[in-house]
């Protein structure tokens, strides 16, 4: 957990924490979802995991 401070949704946070490794999996996810997705629109067939590693390395 790390202090965020910021603004989410036009709220200014204050004392707010954020779990650090719930949402690098959830960027990572996100990035991974959208990098199959645009390989498969090329005729590329990728897997989701091997993306994921690579982005996590």
């Amino acid at each position: 957990m790390q202090a965020y401070s910021g603004s989410v949704n036009g709220n200014v946070t204050v004392g707010a924490y954020i779990n650090v490794g719930k949402y690098n999996d959830y960027v990572f996810d996100k990035a991974a979802t959208a990098m199959v997705a645009a390989a498969k629109d090329n005729g590329i067939m990728l897997d989701k995991a091997d993306v994921l590693a690579q982005l996590k390395k």
